[in-house]
Parts: C-alpha cells; sequence; structure tokens
C-alpha cells in the first residue's frame, strides 16, 4: 500500500488540538476553523485529506489588508453563515468566517464553540461542535444558528480538499444531482470565469444547465479558478485518491441544504501578499453559488436557495466527514 503522508504541519497558538485512535486535527479560533485533519486508516496508513495553505496560520493580516480574514488561514473546514456574498453580512461567508470564536468546551478529542453576532445583524449567535470518532476514521460536525430576527438566508459547509499536482488520480462522485450549472459570465470577476465545454462525471456525464459540460478533474490543468454548482444533491460526495489508495465521504442533511457548490482553486492564481493555493471546495449550500441568492437566470429562478430562519429559534444540522481505504487497484 503507498505511504500517505499527513500534512507537516502541527497546530499554532491558539489552535485546540484534538486527537483519538483514528483521528487528528486542530480548531482554530478564527472562524473555529477545523485544519490538519489527519485520519488513520484501518491498516495504519495516515491519510490528509484536507487542503492546507502553506501559509495558513502565518499569515500576518498586514499582508494582505484587503482580503477577508478567513483567507489568512485558508484550508481545512468549516461553516459559512451567510454564505458567500449577501446583502445581510457585508463580509465574505460572514461574519463567522471572519471573527474571533469562544471555545466552549474540549475534551480531547472534541470541542464546542460558539460566536455572538454584532448588534443589528439578523443572527444572534452561532455555535459548532467537533467531534473525532474514537472507534473509527470519521468526525461529525453539528451547527446551530440561533436568528435574531426572522429571515431568509443562504447558508453553507466550506470543506477545501486536497488536489494532487494537476488534480491527477482523483475521481469525484456524489449521490443525486443530475444537473449542474458553471457560473453565469455576467457574474464572474476577471480571475473567475466560466468552464467552456467541460463535464462533471458521476459514472457518466452530467450536463450543465447553461449548455456547457465539466469534466474534472481534466479541467484542472487548464482551469485557474472555477465555480460550479450541482443542483439536488442528496447529501453525499466521495473523492477518491486512486494513487494514495483512500478515499474521504463528505455526508450531510439534503433537507437542510440541497446543493452543492465546487469551488476549484487551480496554481497560477496567486492570492496578493501570501501565495498560491491548490484545492476543490466541494461546499454543501443553500445558496446561488456564493452570490446569495437572489436569482439571477431563468434556470435557476425557480430553485429554493436560502434558509428561513426564525427570531429566537434555533436551526440546526449535522454532517460527517469520513475516510476510507481503497485497493490499489481502484
Amino acid at each position: 500500500m503507498p505511504d500517505i503522508p499527513p500534512h507537516p504541519s502541527t497546530p499554532r497558538d491558539g489552535w485546540t488540538p484534538l486527537k483519538t485512535a483514528h483521528c487528528s486535527a486542530a480548531v482554530s479560533p478564527l472562524g473555529a476553523i477545523l485544519h490538519d485533519l489527519t485520519f488513520t486508516l484501518p491498516d495504519g496508513r495516515k491519510f490528509a485529506p484536507l487542503a492546507e495553505a502553506e501559509w495558513s496560520g502565518r499569515a500576518r493580516p498586514e499582508d494582505s489588508p484587503d482580503l477577508s480574514p478567513h483567507l489568512a488561514e485558508l484550508g481545512g473546514e468549516w461553516p459559512c453563515v451567510p454564505f458567500g456574498t449577501s446583502p445581510a453580512d457585508p463580509q465574505h461567508h460572514g461574519f463567522c468566517s471572519n471573527a474571533v470564536w469562544r471555545l466552549d468546551a474540549a475534551d480531547g478529542g472534541s470541542a464546542r464553540l460558539s460566536i455572538d453576532y454584532p448588534a443589528g445583524h439578523d443572527i444572534a449567535q452561532v455555535a459548532r461542535s467537533v467531534r473525532l470518532s474514537p472507534d473509527s476514521p470519521s468526525v461529525t460536525f453539528g451547527l446551530e444558528i440561533t436568528a435574531a430576527s426572522d429571515c431568509c438566508l443562504p447558508l453553507g459547509l466550506h470543506p477545501i480538499f486536497r488536489l494532487p499536482e494537476g488534480g491527477a488520480g482523483v475521481t469525484l462522485d456524489w449521490t443525486g444531482g443530475q444537473q449542474a450549472t458553471t457560473l453565469p459570465k455576467a457574474l464572474a470577476p476577471p480571475t473567475l470565469t466560466p468552464v467552456p465545454g467541460a463535464q462533471v462525471t458521476k459514472g457518466g456525464p452530467v450536463a450543465c444547465l447553461d449548455g456547457t459540460e465539466f469534466r474534472f478533474p481534466a479541467e484542472f490543468p487548464r482551469q485557474r479558478e472555477a465555480l460550479v454548482q450541482i443542483w439536488d444533491c442528496e447529501g453525499e460526495v466521495a473523492l477518491r485518491y486512486a494513487g494514495e489508495a483512500a478515499g474521504v465521504r463528505l455526508t450531510w442533511a439534503a433537507e437542510d441544504l440541497p446543493h452543492c457548490l465546487l469551488w476549484l482553486a487551480n496554481p497560477g492564481g496567486e492570492i496578493p501578499g501570501l501565495g498560491q493555493f491548490t484545492g476543490l471546495g466541494v461546499e454543501p449550500v443553500s445558496s446561488l453559488f456564493d452570490r446569495g441568492i437572489a436569482p439571477f437566470d431563468d434556470s435557476v429562478a425557480d430553485r429554493a436557495a436560502g434558509v428561513a430562519l426564525r427570531a429566537g429559534k434555533i436551526w440546526r444540522t449535522r454532517y460527517e466527514i469520513s475516510a476510507f481505504p481503497l485497493s490499489p487497484s481502484v
């Protein structure tokens, strides 16, 4: 079996280390981001499926003062409340992605964190739990959102998975989701362009609603960055790393977050003051891409986007990331 070394980083100052017999990770106060997730597979090999920017936890805010703070710790997994760019919150991916959370409890293998939102925001508080399994290579998450007022907000989760150079040897599969859409050109900034003639593979081609197709990972070397939204997923996505004989599975409650946004971040695109980053965001969402909830295209105008929240009520969801071995021939 090939060896799969874990990410070489160690917990930074202020990060909360977590460890069980099957998993290790660390939680950062900024964004409550889960970093350096490493699984121990049944045969003893280490497998670290999440991408981590080389500057994560080391970048200084003054290096890139115009960027969202969460980019200084780019990588790992975290919740976005609200998701993307929303009139409800001027910060990309929301206040909770760019501010420091409280560590409410930790016991070695699990942690609970929370954050209070500024006065006048539609959200009063967000809480998050992270639990590494003591019995298997898996980690479960809980997310609780308490609204300050009745509202409908785009919500999403933001795990970013590691890609080998060029994306070679990685396959992507999911349940449901027979249609996908690339980001309309009118909404794409100069650094993010629609993918021409591509095709998402789910045991067979899935055509995009806008007439394009997306090939993963064949398109990876030619794309600096791309967004593809898969509609009506059934709450499960798997990535298989054939060269490492290992895979990772993300499962979530599709009734809470019905779609999945793929963010392909490719070498050649640099974050000013920081450097290059490679990864694949596989992001369960109730949102129209990362542009909020307002319909912007006839092809998606009838898609439900955004989660209805009631003042004083707690909205809850759960999800899981788990690892599994593959035979070397897979």
